[in-house]
């Protein structure tokens, strides 16, 4: 079970906004927002300890 679940998910899990991207050099207001969401959505994710509720969620855990 652990092997298929490491095939599944893969040894990381990364949040991604499109558009967050394009924030590196000049961002856009866009890029400037969706990477704000993004580092939102990804100290949420790691406050919340998601990689291992997604594990716990599987039915076969």
């Amino acid at each position: 079970m652990d092997t298929a679940l490491g095939y599944l998910l893969g040894s990381e899990q990364t949040i991604t906004v499109a558009g967050a991207e394009h924030a590196d050099d000049e961002p856009t207001q866009e890029a400037a927002r969706a990477l704000a969401v993004q580092d939102q959505l990804r100290a949420w994710a790691e406050k919340e300890l998601l990689p291992l509720r997604m594990q716990a969620v599987l039915p076969w855990t």
